[in-house]
């Protein structure tokens, strides 16, 4: 008794087709491969049994020979197998899938296609749906889905609520979630393809050749966002060498770029290796991007260690505003010295083509409107009494003007020399921080180029509100507010989640008692017995630091720059891992000592809510390399890979509030733990183009050094350039240009000898060592002599 009318609205409208219950003296049986009956909601092949079975196909023995058989539950009766794919259903009716050719077999799994493509359509905005396995490259078959939107939604809730023609944008993380949550992970598609109709032969039939690959990304293309911590990074360097791509961004999708499980299962594998800790594989198929996936193994670290934070959201807010842990040691060093110069953060935005200078100053309005910490003073608490601490004030937002000077009178020679001492006056101003503004912008007009406009934009913002992430945020928000503007619109920003006072608030309340006791436990067991790097200077070491910096840069080669890339993934840490376990081997060489200590800035923005906050967060880490025992270079890399891990997992530890704890005996002639700094910085602030107008951010030199020696590392496109800058009160230049070419040879040597141990390697780097010296003794005496020469020449023309 089938049906046919609703049989074709069921297919119509994309809902699953049931062909009713077997005719009279007809059975109908759900068979597996090995002709088993399926229970209730078993998928099998339809077989039927009975009077109304045919004696086969016309001229067809060998097919009615494959399709008609003895059937194994009546002696004697023939049974036909259809060839179609169904189950049982509650009520005792048989409901149709698709067809049995479509099962095929996938990484050991025996997977029907048409099981997925009757769950695909009953998702609300899918009319038609075919499943099939492609291997578009050699080896990696995977399921990709193809689906037609359904324009004519089949319930009120999605028609009022969503706009169809917009479904299909983000349909692919739905589709998946709404698969994984009834079937199991192996029959996840990892491809979604989104097609108008679905090809079809001339008999009216799928065409399943005919169907498109899916679209790949282009590797050549930089992700719209790169890996933005040492976590994302590591994470990331993992996906790329499973996935056997050149990068993957934090926000992309891992299925969508061609995983699938059996490549979750090598990611999951190697995240136990890497990071030391045990996740599912569900966490993977739940959080399916670089960015959710590091969360998840933050927090199964913090767990492991105890360190579970609180959710960050806004807090209540008392009548006197702490300071976060960071700001109170940058006040207390303004307190001490008033005029300095050390904590300023200027930037300089060069602005080419048409400029709206309302509209930029609007702009700058919108964000010391939008951003608490750019409209904070700090003055001290409560004056009568002797424990008083300093407390925010956050102040309403007021309307200033953005200072123009016009220097397009100037001829270019006087330009560029007034322009110089513009920025240099600019950026030595000092602030107040009890009165503000903390932030100061001036505009500068310049002769045009080209017959483009040309404007400079100063920002300079003391360190107390603002870090490096934090200018990147200003950056595009700037950007986008003017953008907006521009075209008489409102702002598109997502409102904040809290404000920078939260998160001090936040701070305050988490790091104390226990909490505090198990990050300190940890610090006083790393750094316990540290002794200062002897690294030998030109100079005595003055008795006051007067953060006086000069610096040396030089690019690595395209070549070395991919090298070292290569040697991190297939070693399985960072760049940044790598770069360190480079230093160590050039810092054991200056000084022998197989316990070295390096810091590093780390971007400390462990929870979601603070990524689009300006504001103080970047801590200090302090991290330890044991080079005992002359290990290779690929050993040190396992013990520096360690310390790294570790040292994230405790970051939360504010670095001032660890010197304090640690009681460390201080010594005003250099930086308490360490003397040695080393950044990568692999997210430079892009450029970018707001209609005929350019925006390109260049980061601004304050001329000062806070430690004896910081390496700064950053990369563009792929390629490294690396910057010494140094305390010249304690280096000469010469020194510093010797020890900025042997870092780039420790780095070319351990590229071409992982396995070379660290002997080996400061063996090698003290005889080219010796051999330049000698060069510079031959090229002194060659030219001692081109001198006497000339005096005798002259005395004998002389006389």
């Amino acid at each position: 008794d089938i049906n046919i009318l609703g049989v074709i609205r069921a297919a119509d409208l994309g809902q699953p087709i049931t062909v009713g219950r077997p005719l009279q003296n007809n059975r109908i049986y759900i068979l597996d491969a090995c002709n088993q009956p399926q229970p209730v909601g078993i998928a099998g092949e339809v077989c039927v049994s009975g009077e109304s079975v045919s004696r086969g196909y016309l001229f067809r023995p060998e097919l009615t020979a494959e399709r008609f058989v003895v059937c194994p539950f009546a002696d004697g009766e023939i049974m036909v197998r259809t060839g179609d794919l169904g189950r049982w259903r509650d009520d005792g009716t048989v409901e149709i899938l698709g067809r049995i050719d479509h099962q095929v077999k996938l990484r050991g799994f025996r997977i029907e296609t048409g099981e997925i493509e009757a769950v695909l359509v009953q998702h609300e905005a899918v009319r038609e749906a075919v499943v099939v396995v492609r291997e578009d490259r050699p080896g990696d078959a995977r399921l990709v889905a193809y689906v037609v939107e359904n324009l004519e939604p089949r319930t009120k809730n999605l028609a009022d609520s969503t706009d169809p023609g917009s479904w299909f944008l983000v349909l692919g993380s739905p589709l998946r979630e709404f698969l994984a949550q009834r079937l199991p992970d192996y029959m996840v598609p990892s491809a979604f393809v989104i097609l108008e109709q679905l090809p079809h032969t001339p008999s009216g039939k799928i065409d399943r050749r005919a169907l498109p690959a899916p679209e790949q990304h282009d590797e050549q293309d930089q992700p719209t966002a790169g890996p933005s911590s040492p976590a994302e990074i590591l994470l990331a360097d993992i996906w790329a060498t499973v996935l056997d791509r050149a990068r993957v961004g934090r926000d992309e999708n891992f299925f969508e770029l061609g995983g699938h499980s059996l490549l979750a299962t090598q990611v999951i594998a190697q995240i136990r290796t890497t990071f030391a800790v045990e996740l599912p594989l569900r966490s993977l198929f739940e959080h399916p991007t670089v960015a959710a996936l590091t969360e998840q193994i933050a927090a199964a670290r913090s767990q492991s260690a105890g360190l579970n934070a609180p959710p960050l959201r806004p807090q209540p807010r008392p009548a006197s505003l702490p300071l976060a842990f960071a700001q109170q040691r940058l006040w207390l060093l303004a307190q001490l010295d008033p005029h300095s110069t050390a904590y300023h953060v200027p930037l300089l935005i060069r602005l080419s083509g048409p400029l709206d200078t309302q509209a930029l100053e609007q702009s700058l309005n919108a964000l010391m409107a939008r951003h608490e910490t750019l409209r904070t003073t700090f003055a001290q608490g409560a004056p009568a009494r002797a424990d008083s601490q300093p407390v925010q004030q956050i102040h309403a937002p007021v309307a200033w003007q953005l200072p123009l000077v016009d220097l397009r009178a100037l001829p270019f020679d006087i330009q560029a020399e007034t322009l110089a001492a513009e920025i240099a006056a600019f950026t030595h101003q000092p602030f107040d921080l009890t009165r503000g503004p903390l932030l100061r912008a001036r505009l500068l007009r310049l002769h045009p180029t080209h017959d483009h406009e040309q404007h400079l934009l100063l920002l300079n913002i003391h360190h107390i509100v603002v870090d490096g992430w934090s200018l990147g945020v200003l950056v595009r928000e700037m950007a986008a507010t003017y953008r907006a503007l521009r075209q008489g619109m409102p702002p598109d920003l997502p409102p904040l989640p809290l404000q920078y006072a939260d998160y001090a608030l936040w701070q305050r309340d988490w790091l104390r008692d226990e909490q505090l006791e198990r990050l300190l436990s940890y610090w006083r067991q790393q750094l316990a017995d540290l002794q200062p790097l002897a690294l030998p200077g030109d100079y005595p070491r003055p008795a006051a630091p007067t953060f006086r910096a000069a610096e040396h840069g030089q690019s690595l080669s395209a070549e070395l720059s991919a090298g070292l890339a290569t040697l991190s993934r297939q070693s399985g840490v960072t760049l940044f891992m790598t770069l360190l376990g480079a230093l160590d081997v050039l810092l054991y060489r200056y000084t022998r000592q197989t316990d070295i200590v390096v810091g590093t800035d780390i971007a400390n923005r462990t929870q979601a809510e603070t990524e689009g906050l300006i504001g103080f967060f970047v801590n200090m880490l302090a991290l330890r390399s044991d080079l005992s025992g002359n290990p290779t270079f690929a050993e040190l890399l396992s013990r520096v890979r360690s310390v790294c891990l570790q040292a994230y997992a405790h970051q939360d530890l504010p670095f001032d509030v660890l010197v304090n704890e640690l009681q460390i005996q201080r010594d005003l002639t250099r930086a308490p733990l360490f003397q040695v700094v080393l950044v990568l910085q692999n997210m430079p602030l892009p450029a970018l183009e707001l209609e005929q107008l350019i925006v390109e951010p260049l980061p601004v030199d304050a001329g000062t050094a806070k430690f004896d020696l910081v390496i700064e590392l950053i990369e563009i496109d792929g390629q490294l350039r690396c910057m010494f800058k140094y305390d010249s009160e304690i280096f000469k230049a010469n020194t510093i240009a010797r020890m900025i070419e042997q870092f780039i040879a420790v780095l070319e040597m351990i590229v071409r000898q992982p396995d070379a141990t660290l002997h080996s390697l400061a063996d090698q780097l003290s005889a080219a060592d010796h051999e330049h010296q000698l060069r510079q003794a031959r090229d002194l005496r060659a030219s001692q002599q081109r001198k006497l020469k000339d005096i005798r020449r002259k005395t004998l023309s002389d006389s």
